[in-house]
């Protein structure tokens, strides 16, 4: 398990939103001795930290008041939007002089907009898109892909040393948030390859416990099929990493980035296609390897999903 190093000068930091990634890095903000005002729609999710401390707010704005940095993290640009414009918003209430976070996967217009208006009311915008599964989050060792300047990744830092493993610095703002386009696209065509593959071993009769055991082993598919596989051939998808719903969002923030670039991905149309058809069955709220449901036939029954609220 990863140590918690205590910081010599903790920071006023505010955190916007409540699912399961904002609950684990608020975790380690506090285990390191920051001060913290959170927000979230749903406060009670955040109950237990108020108990240990920390202070709950009733608006972004009030998340944001007087803290040196203010860190969001919510589903899409809609959700993002809500929590920083507006007479409640977070940059409302941001000092002139305090970084504002956005560790949300968002698309490439709201985040080069978001950063120009922060940057319009004297704030030092950083986009520091994450990765990691949620034991990474609990034990501080996030991977995160930063846009920013030099100068505001430096003063983030005692901040994301307590959270994450590695921070690779992409470039000016927006830069990290364009990788975790690229990151997530990845990660979905290698889901929904593995989800084919299964479904082809299926329709020709292979023993699917040595079929997954041999994919987890051997070729280029071994890691995903370690990680996966085994979920979709059992249809086991209610422990949520990260949620179908949300990677299709990406898939769909990775093609309007691709058109606004005149880049081609025939592939990713396919993609998106595998993605709108299970979310259409009713599997959005499932963990992302609950693609390969689209391919089953017959289709299991929908299980109780456990709420994505990344």
């Amino acid at each position: 398990m990863a140590h918690t190093r205590q910081v010599a000068e903790p920071h006023r930091v505010g955190v916007l939103g409540g699912g399961i990634m904002a609950r684990a890095v608020i975790a380690r903000l506090h285990d390191a001795g920051h001060r913290l005002r959170l927000y979230n729609r749903s406060p009670e999710r955040l109950a237990r930290f108020a108990d240990r401390g920390a202070t709950l707010c009733a608006t972004p704005a009030e998340a944001a008041w007087d803290a040196d940095a203010v860190l969001s993290f919510v589903s899409d640009d809609t959700a993002s939007a809500a929590v920083w414009y507006g007479s409640a918003g977070a940059l409302a209430s941001l000092r002139p002089d305090a970084l504002a976070v956005e560790c949300s996967t968002l698309s490439v217009p709201h985040t080069e907009g978001w950063a120009r208006v922060c940057r319009e009311q004297g704030g030092h915008p950083v986009d520091l898109a994450l990765t990691g599964s949620l034991p990474r989050a609990v034990q501080g060792t996030l991977i995160g892909f930063a846009g920013a300047t030099t100068e505001d990744l430096a003063r983030l830092r005692p901040l994301t040393e307590t959270f994450t493993e590695h921070v690779v610095h992409f470039g000016e703002n927006g830069a990290g948030m364009r990788y975790k386009l690229v990151h997530n696209l990845a990660a979905a065509t290698t889901l929904v390859g593995l989800a084919e593959a299964l479904s082809l071993a299926e329709t020709l009769g292979l023993d699917m416990s040595r079929t997954v055991s041999t994919l987890s082993a051997y070729g280029w598919a071994a890691p995903v099929a370690q990680s996966k596989a085994w979920d979709m051939v059992r249809a086991s998808h209610t422990e949520v990493m990260c949620s179908l719903a949300n990677l299709a969002k990406d898939v769909g923030y990775a093609l309007a980035a691709a058109d606004d670039g005149d880049a081609e991905l025939p592939l990713a149309h396919a993609l998106r296609t595998a993605f709108s058809d299970a979310a259409a069955l009713g599997y959005g709220p499932l963990d992302m390897a609950a693609v390969k449901l689209a391919y089953a036939s017959p289709r299991p029954e929908t299980h109780d999903p456990r709420e994505d609220d990344r």
